[in-house]
């Protein structure tokens, strides 16, 4: 019953919609992906960051509105074997870690994580 509550709640949140933003900043190979949604607070902090300390840093941002962007969202949670009750936004996947919420302990992870400049 508990699983079932939890994935509708997260199914609510989901269909709501998120960022309307596509990747747009550039400069390193490694693949970045942040899965968002727009009434996230979090989720929002974490982007104004970004863009505020590494405009140039390429990163794809996924709304989390339609299955196929749920679905990436699942299977980067499956490859860090983060259960699927338990994902939550922003989640942030570099090719091997990631970021998820977003606090400053999260903020100094993500520091860590993005490529050298």
């Amino acid at each position: 019953m508990k699983n079932a509550v939890l994935s509708f709640i997260l199914g609510l949140f989901l269909c709501l919609g998120t960022f309307p933003l596509q990747a747009s900043w550039f400069s390193s190979d490694e693949k970045i992906t942040m899965y968002s949604q727009r009434f996230c607070p979090h989720c929002q902090q974490a982007l104004q960051y970004i863009q505020k300390n590494h405009p140039k840093l390429k990163i794809e941002i996924v709304e989390l509105n339609n299955k196929e962007a749920i679905e990436r969202l699942y299977a980067c949670a499956d490859k860090f074997k983060i259960a699927r009750n338990r994902v939550g936004t922003p989640l942030i996947c570099f090719e091997k870690d990631y970021v998820m919420g977003w606090s400053s302990e999260n903020a100094k992870k993500f520091e860590k994580l993005i490529p050298s400049k």
